[in-house]
C-alpha cells in the first residue's frame, strides 16, 4: 500500500472512476434558493411600508437577510465541489485500486500531504458489501447505510488509521463573512479502518461492486444489525471512527440515557482514546 499527495495522483490506462452521489444537491438547491425568488416578488409590497415599520422591520430583515446568504452561500459551495474534480472515491485499473481519503467536500483544505491511499490488487484479498440497519430508536429492521469493505491482505493498515484520524481531526480553513468568523470543515469520513486489515468507503455503487469483482474475490454482504453489536461502547467508537460525531452523541443519549451534555462528553472521550 502507499499514501500519496494528491499531486502525484495520474490517470492510468483503463481506469474508472467512481464518484459520490451528485443528484442530492441539485435536489437541494430549488429549495435553498426558493426564499430568494419569494423575496424578489415581495418587494413592491415592501415599498409601500412607512417609515416607522422600516425602523421595527428593518433589523430583522437585515439579520434574516445576513443569515440566508450564509446559507445560500454554504450550500452552493456545497455543491460547487460535488461537481467538481476533487468528487472521486474509487479509482479501478489493470494495475489496483486507488481510494480518496479526503471528502470532496473538503477539498479546499491545503495540500500538504499525502490523501490518497494506492493498492495492487495482490494486496486486495476480498471485497464486499456492508447494509447496516438502523439501531434502536430508530426506525427498525431499514437499511440505513451501505458501505463498501476492503479485506486486505498482509498489509499494515496502521499508517492510514493514523492518516485518516488527522484527517477527520484537522480544523478546518478559516473564513469570515459580514463581520462573522469561523472554521469550514465537513465531517464526512469517505474511508476509515474498521479493524485492523479492514477497510470500509463510502458506497460507491453496484456498478463499483461488480468492477472488482472481476479483479478479487467477492464475498456475501454483511449485515450489521443492531443485535449483531450489543456492545453500546463499540456502536458508538465505530460512530467515531466514521466521523458520525453527532449521531454518536444521539445514540449516547438514546441507549445510555444521558443527557446532551454528558453525551457529548462520553464521544469526546471515546475520540481521545482512539487519538
Amino acid at each position: 500500500m502507499e499514501l500519496l499527495h494528491a499531486a502525484f495522483l495520474r490517470p492510468e490506462p483503463g481506469e474508472r472512476v467512481f464518484r459520490h452521489p451528485r443528484l442530492g444537491y441539485l435536489l437541494l438547491l430549488p429549495f435553498v434558493c426558493a426564499p430568494l425568488g419569494v423575496a424578489l416578488l415581495l418587494v413592491p409590497a415592501l415599498d409601500a411600508l412607512p417609515w416607522g415599520a422600516w425602523l421595527l422591520l428593518g433589523p430583522v430583515f437585515a439579520f434574516a437577510g445576513a443569515l440566508y446568504a450564509l446559507v445560500l452561500g454554504s450550500t452552493l459551495q456545497s455543491a460547487r465541489r460535488a461537481f467538481g474534480r476533487a468528487n472521486w472515491l474509487l479509482r479501478l485499473s489493470p494495475a489496483g485500486l486507488v481510494l480518496n481519503l479526503r471528502s470532496f467536500q473538503n477539498a479546499h483544505f491545503p495540500q500538504d500531504g499525502p490523501t490518497i491511499a494506492r493498492l495492487a490488487w495482490s494486496e486486495v484479498a476480498r471485497a464486499r458489501e456492508v447494509r447496516e440497519l438502523a439501531p434502536r430508536g430508530e426506525r427498525q429492521a431499514s437499511v440505513t447505510t451501505r458501505w463498501l469493505q476492503l479485506e486486505l491482505a498482509g498489509v499494515d493498515t496502521a499508517p492510514l488509521e493514523a492518516l485518516v484520524r488527522a484527517e477527520r481531526e484537522r480544523p478546518g480553513p478559516a473564513w469570515r463573512f459580514l463581520g462573522i468568523t469561523g472554521r469550514s470543515r465537513s465531517g464526512h469520513v469517505p474511508v476509515w479502518v474498521a479493524a485492523p486489515g479492514v477497510l470500509r468507503c463510502s458506497w460507491p455503487g453496484r456498478e463499483a461492486l461488480r468492477a472488482l469483482e472481476a479483479s478479487v474475490s467477492h464475498a456475501e454482504p454483511l449485515v450489521l444489525a443492531p443485535d449483531a453489536q450489543p456492545d453500546v461502547e463499540q456502536r458508538l467508537a465505530e460512530l467515531v471512527r466514521r466521523g458520525e460525531r453527532l449521531r454518536a452523541i444521539a445514540h449516547a443519549r438514546a441507549e445510555l440515557g444521558l443527557s446532551t451534555t454528558d453525551a457529548r462528553a462520553r464521544i469526546d472521550e471515546l475520540a481521545r482514546r482512539a487519538g
